[in-house]
């Protein structure tokens, strides 16, 4: 209720502050109840604001990067949530290959840090295993158009300053801005929470 108090609070401020806009219904998901905002400062990524998901790929920070998007990548939810979906989803099939009465999704922000992962690991040069460069690049140009239609349609309109750079003698931009941010944190903890685990993918359970 508090997610949806202010989205209603945030679209009745956008609508005051511009009166022609039009919001569309929401799309529903079953994640919108945990959803929470906080203001975070980003790390530029220069100097000495790294994080530990920069660098050479590593057994550090692979599993950092695997912990943000490979175990909330698949996510069981209830017939009742899987109902309310704008797209029909599939269910999940039991050991003997009856329905266990969940259905199968997945959030979009965990495919597009998957996305990322691996755009991260080819531009390090690590050979992701693809069967031949056509599919290699077919999957690399898949993220990378889910990464600019996600950066898009979110269309962050955090303010970047400018600032004199002693350094170089210049204005330049700086990056290490203040973001106000869906928490991430608790999304992944909804989703892990749910994880869908294991199960034969071969199985096409007909929805009854």
């Amino acid at each position: 209720m508090l997610s949806l108090l202010v989205f209603a609070i945030g679209a009745g401020v956008a609508v005051w502050a511009n009166p022609g806009l039009e919001i569309p219904d929401m799309v529903y998901s079953p994640a919108q109840n945990v959803i929470r905002y906080k203001n975070i400062v980003f790390n530029s990524g220069w100097g000495d604001q790294k994080s530990i998901y920069m660098g050479p790929p590593s057994e550090e920070n692979n599993k950092a990067w695997d912990d943000l998007h490979v175990a909330p990548a698949m996510v069981k939810i209830p017939a009742s949530d899987a109902a309310k979906l704008v797209n029909k989803t599939a269910p999940i099939p039991g050991d003997s290959g009856n329905s266990l009465g969940y259905y199968l999704i997945g959030l979009d922000v965990f495919h597009q840090l998957h996305c990322l992962d691996m755009l991260r690991k080819v531009l390090w040069g690590v050979d992701m295993h693809h069967t031949n460069d056509e599919e290699a690049m077919h999957h690399l140009d898949h993220c990378i158009e889910m990464i600019r239609q996600s950066l898009m349609c979110s269309a962050d309109i955090t303010v970047d300053v400018w600032a004199w750079n002693e350094e170089k003698q210049m204005v330049t931009v700086r990056a290490d801005n203040m973001h106000t941010c869906r928490d991430f944190e608790a999304i992944r903890q909804w989703a892990l929470e749910r994880e869908a685990g294991e199960f034969d993918r071969t199985i096409n359970l007909v929805d009854s």
